[in-house]
């Protein structure tokens, strides 16, 4: 595996690259020494659109057993290059397709495994039905993420029936007008934040960095999504590879919180049509359950890659 441009810091490996005019940075988590016979590399691919790798390096944690681990920023966030005045001609799926498979090639990559969480598993998707097996990819796991934004969209609206009258409406009313400043929509949008975005108090320092380096730059963010998780109106909001899963040719892994947004009606489509596919709910957690609950979340990843080694 290449290094070139990189240095060396607390047990990992991080450098950069430049790839049509814009700098990746990137994260090499080595697995440990003497464990690593046969254990092709985790590619970790965060979501957002932009809220950086930090809250996901839970996942280092699988280098103990000997797999080396990659983090990186996509374009626009955290350590990577800002585009604040580039609107959605500029941040397209193929933009971060295309910074993916640099990643890999300035890695030197001949076979690895993609795990990709929340937007980071559209974009695994996409990768996915450009490259199999053939092409060094050895399986893939879509953690809470859906076939398609118009069915994420649909669950949204599903579960805001879970919340008081009061609470609905207010969702409902800020939908309609576009006016999210009132008082109860702030309260209504806290309150399903709190059930199927995760419940921390106090928040694990790995989020708390994600989140600091979306408020610092939300760009991405607004273009590719929109103001709020549950109204996708940016330019992903038609997104959809439902009719696509069966093109997928690598073994699978749908993962998900058992409160989670993505629900079972969300991921259907991947579950019905990818030919080589399994699928694992995690018990007390929502759309992070690799912070909820860690343990049954990696032990869940890390057995299905050793399957697919």
């Amino acid at each position: 595996m290449m290094l070139s441009n990189a240095y060396t810091q607390a047990g990992y490996h991080a450098g950069e690259f430049i790839h049509d005019g814009y700098r990746t940075w990137y994260r090499v988590t080595p697995g440990a020494a003497g464990l690593s016979c046969g254990k092709a590399p985790l590619v970790v691919l965060h979501g957002g659109p932009g809220a950086g790798h930090d809250y996901l390096l839970p996942y280092a944690g699988l280098a103990a057993s000997g797999r080396t681990i990659i983090h990186y920023d996509q374009v626009g966030c955290a350590r990577s290059s800002h585009f604040p005045r580039r609107g959605e001609e500029f941040f397209t799926v193929d933009l971060f397709a295309d910074q993916l498979q640099a990643l890999i090639e300035h890695l030197g990559l001949r076979e690895y495994h993609v795990l990709g969480h929340s937007w980071g598993g559209m974009l695994a998707v996409e990768h996915a039905l450009r490259n199999g097996i053939g092409h060094g990819l050895r399986s893939l796991v879509i953690a809470s993420a859906p076939a398609s934004i118009p069915l994420w969209s649909h669950t949204a609206r599903k579960l805001w029936e879970l919340q008081s009258p009061e609470q609905q409406e207010a969702l409902r009313e800020a939908d309609r007008t576009g006016d999210f400043t009132a008082p109860a929509f702030i309260e209504a949008k806290d309150e399903y934040y709190r059930r199927h975005l995760g419940d921390f108090s106090p928040k694990p320092e790995c989020l708390a960095v994600s989140d600091a380096e979306s408020e610092n730059d939300g760009h991405t963010y607004d273009v590719m999504w929109g103001p709020y998780e549950f109204m996708p109106t940016g330019s992903l909001h038609d997104w959809d590879r439902s009719d696509d899963a069966a093109r997928i040719t690598v073994p699978t892994l749908i993962i998900a919180g058992e409160h989670d947004q993505v629900d079972a009606e969300t991921v259907a489509p991947f579950i019905n049509g990818i030919p080589d596919v399994e699928q694992c709910w995690i018990p007390d957690a929502s759309h992070v359950p690799h912070l909820e609950n860690p343990e049954p979340t990696l032990r869940a990843v890390s057995q299905f890659l050793s399957r697919n080694d």
